[in-house]
């Protein structure tokens, strides 16, 4: 199951040329453009509070509280927005309020729109804003003074004092200026960075979508994608026997019919006789191709259990296939079929596009769960790519959706360069 990360998506630069990285004037960038931020969003809850107050006993007091509740959480998407520009972070925008709340279900609306992490954040927001503003820019600025503190000298009269101490010696200028390129090399980045990432995480934590939301989403998607496998499953079973079947079957009706006819006035028996063994020919037709079509929603071969359904599998490969499959007990038909669908496409995929020379199957029993694992030695860059969020698409995509539409999950590996290897899991038993 996926999970909002709050891990910055690039590498930290070393700290030894922080001061010189892109990341580290961008994480400052951040700090200065989080702090006015911060003070628009307090503002506007200000503001929408004592508004809400005026109006608080009315229908339109209703009304404009759920206005600003919904500004609020758009305030709130914008400092998402801002961590994942500036920083780097993933963070997923909140899930959307409920719709289809009528207007005597206000108070349902309200708690879609203006939880209490909405609510709470810009209270929390401004003060760390200011003291991720002002321990980053004062350290920064302690550093840039140390360091130029010779070149002040240099410029005009007088002696310069920091925290007492006066450089009015060489040794002192030295001091100074050495402390100030330490700080400026080692301990603003370090101090930037803790700042910029603590803060980044507190508005991850706040506004990002909890692992409740993210379950609900990913279950609501991975039922509309079974939903959506399953209208199309329905529709090319209609498809296939309303041009296949059903064709057939009126044709084999007619010539009976005709044969009946035939024999009713006497014809050539011969004729009979052609017409009833061409009604043969297309009745077996028939059941060889609602045989095919009925294989494509359970194959037989499944009858045996899916260890041997997958070694005949890993026989008919052109690729040499080693299967490993460990299995205590039986998994339900329908994560069978599943398991065995999956392995015929991500082997067919080592055929047609990984370049490699052989292939491991491995199904494994871990507790309730089966194990499906497909590793070949090929040249790499497999992909997860979805057409939209709720998780469709072909390929990958579209076994991500059938496993996720059972509660499974899947995960590829694929480094360019090979190798590959895609894990499949699934439940044993679906309630």
């Amino acid at each position: 199951m996926s999970r909002t990360s709050t891990t910055p998506a690039r590498l930290r630069p070393p700290l030894a040329t922080a001061l010189f990285a892109r990341r580290t004037w961008k994480e400052f960038a951040f700090i200065w453009t989080a702090l006015p931020v911060a003070m628009l969003e307090l503002c506007y809850l200000s503001f929408a509070f004592l508004l809400g107050l005026i109006a608080a006993l009315s229908y339109v007091g209703i009304s404009i509280a759920e206005a600003f509740a919904a500004g609020s959480r758009k305030l709130g998407t914008l400092s998402i927005r801002l961590a994942r520009h500036q920083l780097g972070l993933e963070i997923a925008d909140p899930p959307s309020p409920s719709a289809g709340a009528t207007d005597a279900d206000w108070a349902t609306r309200m708690r879609g729109l203006a939880t209490s992490r909405t609510i709470g954040f810009p209270l929390l927001h401004l003060p760390l804003a200011v003291l991720s503003w002002a321990g980053s820019t004062i350290v920064l600025a302690l550093g840039a003074g140390l360091s130029t503190e010779w070149l002040v000298q240099l410029l005009g009269p007088g002696r310069v004092q920091i925290f007492g101490y006066v450089a009015d010696t060489p040794l002192m200028h030295v001091v100074f200026t050495v402390a100030g390129v330490l700080i400026l090399l080692f301990v603003w980045p370090a101090v930037n960075r803790g700042l910029a990432e603590f803060h980044g995480n507190v508005i991850a934590r706040m506004l990002g979508r909890t692992p409740a939301e993210e379950r609900i989403i990913e279950l609501t998607n991975s039922r509309r994608v079974a939903v959506t496998d399953a209208d199309a499953t329905l529709r090319r079973i209609e498809r296939d026997l309303h041009d296949g079947a059903q064709a057939r079957l009126v044709g084999l009706a007619m010539s009976l019919g005709d044969a009946h006819e035939r024999l009713a006035r006497g014809d050539d028996p011969e004729t009979v006789v052609a017409l009833v063994e061409s009604a043969r020919t297309a009745a077996t037709s028939t059941l060889a191709e609602l045989r095919d079509l009925a294989k494509g929603i359970h194959p037989p071969v499944l009858d045996a259990g899916l260890e041997a359904a997958l070694a005949s599998v890993a026989a008919g490969s052109p690729v040499p296939v080693e299967l490993d499959c460990r299995i205590a007990g039986r998994p339900s038909a329908v994560i069978e079929t599943i398991a065995y669908f999956s392995v015929l496409e991500l082997l067919g995929n080592v055929v047609k596009h990984s370049g490699a020379g052989r292939a491991d199957v491995s199904v494994v029993q871990r507790g309730d769960r089966l194990v499906v694992a497909v590793a070949d030695d090929g040249r790499g860059g497999a992909h997860v790519a979805f057409r939209d969020e709720s998780g469709s698409g072909t390929g990958l995509a579209g076994l991500t959706g059938r496993a996720r539409s059972v509660d499974g999950t899947l995960a590829v590996e694929s480094p360019a360069g090979g190798p590959t290897r895609v894990t499949i899991e699934l439940p044993m038993v679906v309630a």
